[in-house]
């Protein structure tokens, strides 16, 4: 399975820093630095290692589906290392 840890304070949500992306001076844009409150690191052999940020909105977005049904983000893990780890 993957791993879920606590954010380090002073790391970024990786979904906010892509929607809001940087300013026009190459900073980051004011609502792309919002606090991510979980690092989720991926165990699947061809994702080994890569880690993704989330603020608890974003966090809160991945894990509702349309249907209002809720898939936290620890089954998503465990789905995912038994759909595709080689």
């Amino acid at each position: 399975m993957g791993q879920i840890t606590r954010a380090e304070v002073g790391r970024y949500c990786d979904y906010c820093k892509g929607r809001w992306g940087k300013a026009k001076d190459g900073s980051l844009n004011e609502k792309a630095r919002r606090q991510a409150v979980v690092i989720v690191t991926s165990t699947i052999t061809r994702s080994k290692g890569i880690e993704r940020a989330y603020c608890e909105t974003c966090r809160a977005e991945n894990s509702r589906w349309p249907d209002g049904t809720i898939w936290p983000l620890s089954e998503q893990l465990n789905y995912a290392q038994a759909a595709f780890n080689e």
